[in-house]
Order: C-alpha cells, then sequence, then structure tokens
C-alpha cells in the first residue's frame, strides 16, 4: 500500500514542484530564440492561433451583451496563425526601438497580438458597439 501511494503520489508532487517556474505564455525572447533556431515554428502559429481564436470568442462575447469590442475586424476577414505571426512580427519591429530589450522580451505574445489587432481593427468612436 505504501508503494502504491508513494508510486501515485510522486508524479503528482513533481508536477506541483514544477508549477512556480511553469508559464503558458511566450515571451518574445522565447519566440525569437525559436525562430532564429527553427526558422520560424510551426508550433508557434498554433499557439497564436489559438489565442486570436480567445481574443474573437471574447470579443464576440463582449458584442452580444452590448459592451464595446476590443477591436473591429471585418467579418469577410478571416485570420489565422500566419496573420497573426506576421501581425506579431510587426509589433516586435515596431517595438525594438522605443522599449528597452529586456522589457521587450518579457513581453507575452498574446499581449503583442491583442495590441496588434486592436491598432489594425480600431471600431468606430459612435459609442454603440457594432
Amino acid at each position: 500500500m505504501d508503494r502504491l501511494l508513494h508510486f501515485l503520489l510522486l508524479p503528482v508532487l513533481l508536477m506541483v514542484a514544477c508549477l512556480p517556474n511553469c508559464r503558458a505564455d511566450i515571451t518574445v525572447k522565447t519566440y525569437l530564440k525559436d525562430k532564429k533556431i527553427a526558422g520560424g515554428s510551426t508550433m508557434d502559429g498554433i499557439y497564436l492561433n489559438g489565442v486570436g481564436q480567445g481574443l474573437s470568442w471574447a470579443n464576440f462575447w463582449l458584442k452580444t451583451r452590448g459592451l464595446p469590442r476590443m477591436y473591429c475586424q471585418p467579418d469577410s476577414l478571416p485570420l489565422s496563425g500566419g496573420a497573426y505571426l506576421q501581425m506579431v512580427d510587426r509589433q516586435i519591429e515596431f517595438l525594438r526601438p522605443l522599449v528597452p530589450k529586456s522589457q521587450l522580451e518579457e513581453t507575452t505574445l498574446p499581449f503583442l497580438l491583442q495590441k496588434a489587432l486592436i491598432e489594425s481593427f480600431p471600431c468606430p468612436e459612435t459609442g454603440t458597439p457594432k
């Protein structure tokens, strides 16, 4: 019984010990490192596609509640991982001369994607959400 308990608890304890060091968000530093090594990671595109879909659903939720949306992407312009990668790359290049390198490297890709979507697809300032 003791052995079985140890066998079952050991993986759980290892995961709990790892939690403070684990992060779900990819930083610019990690992204650029992966991009340099792999020449561009498919996983980053898949990751950003998931983040983009999440932002889209959050935007839809805001719209259905009559709240101002974060951004107003045209329905006729579907976006995916490749487009999101380009948007993030443009944000990195724009910010590179404006912020300290250490600050840019710690910035997360979801933040940059959200910033890019807001800037690329501003909502009309009519006061009523679409």
